[in-house]
């Protein structure tokens, strides 16, 4: 059995997500801090406008990484293009991924 290092290891659900989510229509892009690895909140969806559905189809998709990967501290945050959150997220220092 080949063995993965933890640092990959810990990349692959932001991977998965991303593969996921990226695949979404209503989703531009995928922003994240750039840190050493991935902690609550350090994932930003950006559409060009927030719904309910976006919020859910991205819970679903966590819900299944969760179950996958139980450890994973993944929490993505859904921000709308050009609103206020946004511009302060990305004037922070976020990446797209």
């Amino acid at each position: 059995m080949l063995e993965i290092p933890i640092s990959k290891e810990w990349w692959k659900p932001f991977h998965e997500f991303l593969d996921e989510i990226s695949q979404l229509k209503e989703v531009e892009e995928v922003l994240f801090f750039e840190e050493r690895s991935l902690y609550e909140s350090n994932v930003f969806v950006v559409v060009s406008k927030e719904s309910e559905e976006i919020t859910k189809k991205v819970a679903e998709v966590m819900v299944r990484l969760k179950s996958k990967y139980p450890w994973a501290s993944l929490s993505p945050m859904v921000l709308e293009k050009n609103s206020v959150a946004y511009t302060q997220f990305v004037t922070k220092g976020v990446h797209s991924a």
